[in-house]
């Protein structure tokens, strides 16, 4: 290949590159600008690029509605639902990929099958469900239902990560005196480390970013999707915009922290050693 066409290649892969991140930066640049603007400023077309006055007007009035309260609802619930998902998920995952039973692979697509049903088509049956049940408008309710949207990525995910567990390994585990549940969680789990913080973070922020269940479960114990549903019109959009940066706020400290964890796990389960 001569040096002209690796330059113009390189020069179209930054070219790429450069609309991709202006395609990820400018709608978030947009967000923050709208929640920091004026009032006399909001409405205006085209959007100022550039604001020399900041408004937190917005801020201090989602706050004083009780967005901190929302804040730690969505928090509750996310871990509770990232927890139990990679638990049973994981013990769930450990079984397809060791142990042997008739129709193993087609019970594996049950739970990612599921996950074609459109939510809409599930959510009236389940929320009265749940009602009877008197999970309704309860922390445990809603995890329960955000588990059963995550739980088979968790299960897909670790499946793919203990099949590359040497059986050796756990073998030797056995014969030193360790019983299954032992051999899972001292040799098995830790060998799989990186893709339990995966499952974990995707889990997270499954739950973090869900709205249809939060909205017909939940009445008094409202999560972040489900109060800023409230405020989606046009002169309020700027606090939707205000809220939206607080749902921001833990997808980049999950991903700034664990980013190499994340690429990790995925690594290890498309990697054959």
């Amino acid at each position: 290949m001569s040096a002209d066409r690796i330059f113009g290649s390189k020069i179209f892969l930054v070219i790429l590159l450069i609309i991709g991140s202006l395609a990820v930066i400018l709608p978030i640049y947009w967000l923050v600008i709208t929640a920091v603007m004026p009032p006399q400023l909001r409405g205006a077309f085209p959007l100022p690029m550039l604001i020399l006055t900041l408004s937190f007007e917005t801020f201090a009035f989602v706050f004083n509605l009780g967005l901190l309260n929302y804040l730690m609802n969505s928090i509750i619930v996310a871990i509770g639902t990232a927890v139990f998902c990679t638990i049973i998920g994981s013990l769930a995952a450990y079984s397809f990929a060791k142990v042997r039973f008739p129709l193993k692979y087609i019970f594996l697509m049950l739970p990612l099958l599921s996950r074609m049903v459109p939510d809409v088509g599930i959510a009236v049956p389940l929320i009265e469900t749940f009602h009877r049940l008197g999970l309704s408008d309860t922390y445990l309710g809603l995890i329960l239902v955000h588990s059963l949207l995550a739980l088979p990525i968790v299960i897909w995910i670790m499946t793919s990560l203990f099949e590359e567990v040497p059986n050796d390994l756990l073998e030797a585990g056995e014969i030193d005196g360790c019983t299954k549940l032992q051999v899972f969680y001292r040799i098995a789990m830790p060998l799989v480390a990186p893709g339990i913080s995966t499952s974990m973070i995707f889990c997270f922020l499954i739950s973090w970013d869900e709205l249809l269940f939060s909205m017909m479960l939940m009445t008094t114990k409202l999560t972040v999707p489900a109060f800023m549903s409230q405020y989606i019109s046009y002169p309020q959009y700027p606090y939707v915009m205000a809220i939206s940066i607080f749902l921001l706020i833990p997808a980049f400290i999950f991903t700034f922290v664990f980013q190499r964890y994340i690429r990790a796990g995925i690594m290890a389960g498309a990697v054959k050693g």
